[in-house]
C-alpha cells in the first residue's frame, strides 16, 4: 500500500510541554495515506533553532516528504522558516505575492510591519496560500526531500494542505487519488473502538481504512479493493452499527436534519436546558438556517419552563426537568408558542459534574421531538463524558432523532448509551 515515506516535525514549546494539543499527526497521517506515504517517523520540538535543525537535517536524509507545522507566525519564536533556510543553505527572500496576500488580508487594520516576515521565505521555495489566516506555508527541495511547512492552527494546517499541499503531491510524486478511489463516509455516536471492531469483522478483500474524529463524526474512508468491495464494506459496517450512525459521504447531523427540513418543507423551533442552545448554533452555522430554523428556547431553569414555554408546574413537581414527562411538556409547548413551526426538538439532562443521583445519574438525558402532525417521540439517553462531551453528544443525537422522526423511521437500530 504504502510506496513513499514521510517525516512530520512539529513546532511549537507548546506542544512539547502540553499546554496544547497537537493535532496535526492524526490529520496528516490519514491524508498522506491516502496517497501511499507511510509515516516513518514523527516528532515534537520546542521553539529552538538548533533542535529544529537537528530534526531537519535528520529527516531530509532518510525520507521523501518532510512536513513541518507552525512557527510560521510574525512574532520572535516563530523560526520555521529561518531553521529550514539554514539547513538548505540559502538566504530568506521577501515573497512579494505573499506579502500582497497578507496585506489584502488585513485589510482596514493596522499592518505591522512585522507581518512581512510571514512572506519570507528561503530563496528557492514557493508560497502555499492560506486562505484562512496571515500565516501562509512555503514548500521546496532539500537534497532529494519535498520540504512543506504548514501553519500550526487546525482549520489553516487543514485548508493550507488541501489548496497547496495536494496539488504539489500529485504532481512531485505523480500519484493522484480520485474520487473512484476512495469511498467516504461519517459515522455517528460511535467510540473509536467500536468502529474499529466492526471494521475488522467486516474485513472485504484489500480493501483498508483510516478515520479522522471530528468534534460531531468521526469521518472514515475507505481505499483499496474494488469500488464494489469497499462499498460491500460500507453495508457491512451500517448492519453492525444501524443506519442512523452510518452515512454515505462527509456529513454533519446538523446538515442532514437540515436537508430533511428543506426538503419536507419544515421549519424548525428548538427547547433546550442542558445544551444551552448548542442545537441551535450548529443550525444557523449553515447558510440559508433562515428558511428552516424559527428560532430557539433556551430554558435552563424550573422557572424558564414555566414561563417561556408554558411546562406545568405541578409536572416539574412531580416528575422532575429531566423527565419524559417534562421533555415532551416541553417539545409541545414550544411548538405551540413557535406559529409557522412543524417540528420541535426538546433536551432536557444533567450535564454535570453535579446534580446525578443514583436515579438519574450524569449524562442521563432526555430527548423528545414533537410535530405538527400530533406526533411526539420521546427517548432516554445515557451519554458519558465530561460536561462538554454530554453536552456536545445530546445535541448530535438531538439533531439525528429529529431527522429520524421526521422521516417515520425506527430507533431500534441504535444503543441509546453513548
Amino acid at each position: 500500500m504504502y510506496s513513499h515515506s514521510c517525516i512530520i516535525i512539529s513546532v511549537g514549546t507548546e506542544i512539547v510541554n502540553g499546554t496544547i494539543q497537537d493535532k496535526h499527526l492524526k490529520y496528516l497521517a490519514q491524508k498522506l495515506g491516502l496517497y501511499g506515504f507511510r509515516i516513518r517517523k514523527a516528532v515534537q520540538v520546542p521553539d529552538d533553532i538548533d533542535t529544529i535543525r537537528g530534526e531537519l537535517s535528520g529527516a531530509v536524509s532518510s525520507a521523501e516528504l518532510v512536513i513541518l507545522t507552525g512557527g510560521l507566525g510574525p512574532t520572535s519564536d516563530d523560526i520555521t522558516r529561518n531553521a529550514v533556510a539554514s539547513v538548505a543553505g540559502v538566504e530568506l527572500k521577501l515573497d512579494e505575492a505573499a506579502w500582497n496576500k497578507i496585506q489584502e488580508r488585513l485589510k482596514g487594520r493596522n499592518i505591522a510591519r512585522v507581518n512581512m516576515v510571514q512572506a519570507m521565505f528561503p530563496k528557492g521555495f514557493k508560497g502555499l496560500d492560506n486562505p484562512l489566516g496571515t500565516a501562509p506555508g512555503f514548500a521546496g527541495r532539500i537534497g532529494n526531500s519535498l520540504v512543506v511547512t504548514l501553519p500550526g492552527p487546525p482549520r489553516e494546517l487543514d485548508a493550507v494542505f488541501n489548496v497547496g499541499v495536494v496539488p504539489l503531491l500529485e504532481t512531485s510524486f505523480k500519484i493522484s487519488v480520485t474520487e473512484g478511489d476512495t469511498f467516504g463516509c461519517s459515522i455517528f455516536m460511535t467510540p473509536e473502538s467500536r468502529l474499529e471492531e466492526a471494521l475488522r469483522n467486516c474485513r472485504v478483500g484489500r480493501v483498508v481504512w483510516g478515520t479522522r474524529v471530528t468534534p460531531y463524526s468521526i469521518e472514515l474512508y475507505l481505499r483499496g479493493g474494488s469500488p464494489n468491495e469497499r462499498r460491500k464494506l460500507f453495508f457491512c459496517i451500517e448492519k453492525k452499527l444501524g443506519r442512523i450512525k452510518v452515512r454515505e459521504g462527509y456529513v454533519t447531523p446538523h446538515s442532514l436534519l437540515f436537508k430533511t427540513l428543506k426538503e419536507k418543507g419544515k421549519s424548525l423551533v428548538t427547547v433546550e436546558s442542558c445544551t444551552g442552545g448548542l442545537v441551535g448554533k450548529l443550525i444557523t452555522d449553515i447558510p440559508g438556517s433562515s428558511n428552516i430554523f424559527w428560532g430557539g428556547f433556551i430554558v435552563y431553569s424550573n422557572k424558564a419552563k414555566e414561563t417561556s414555554i408554558g411546562v406545568d408546574k405541578e409536572l416539574l413537581d412531580r416528575h422532575g426537568a429531566v423527565s419524559e414527562e417534562a421533555v415532551r411538556a416541553m417539545a409541545r409547548g414550544a411548538l405551540a408558542r413557535a406559529r409557522g413551526s412543524n417540528v420541535a426538538i426538546a433536551i432536557s439532562g444533567i450535564a454535570g459534574p453535579e446534580g446525578g443521583t443514583p436515579e438519574k445519574p450524569v449524562g442521563t438525558v432526555f430527548i423528545a421531538v414533537a410535530q405538527d402532525n400530533g406526533k411526539t417521540d420521546t427517548r432516554l439517553f445515557h451519554f458519558h463524558g465530561d460536561r462538554e462531551r454530554i453536552r456536545r453528544k445530546a445535541a448530535i443525537t438531538g439533531l439525528l432523532f429529529a431527522e429520524n422522526s421526521i422521516l417515520g423511521g425506527q430507533w431500534l437500530d441504535s444503543d441509546d448509551r453513548w
